[in-house]
């Protein structure tokens, strides 16, 4: 997976399988990733990510970030599993 830089993401994914970003922008903002027949989400940013929006999926949620993580109001994950890693710490 190459990597991108976007600082706004969102997905919908209708046909089931990986969903998965890597991303080099200072912050990115997640608005909302659906998968609709399950699978696994799975993003790294090398600054911040800020979740805005819900993040549903019955499979796994990954997310990796060289800042911090945040949820903001709006902002949920709904998945079978979620694994973090930041060096900026959760919020």
């Amino acid at each position: 997976m190459g990597d991108n830089t976007v600082q706004r993401f969102s997905a919908v994914n209708a046909g089931g399988g990986r969903v998965a970003l890597r991303n080099t922008a200072s912050i990115l903002e997640v608005d909302g990733i659906s998968q609709a027949e399950g699978g696994d989400i799975e993003l790294a940013n090398a600054g911040d990510v800020e979740i805005t929006g819900d993040i549903a999926t019955t499979g796994r949620v990954r997310l990796e970030a060289g800042g911090r993580i945040t949820e903001e109001a709006a902002g949920r994950i709904a998945a079978a599993g979620l694994e973090t890693a930041s060096i900026g710490g959760q919020r």
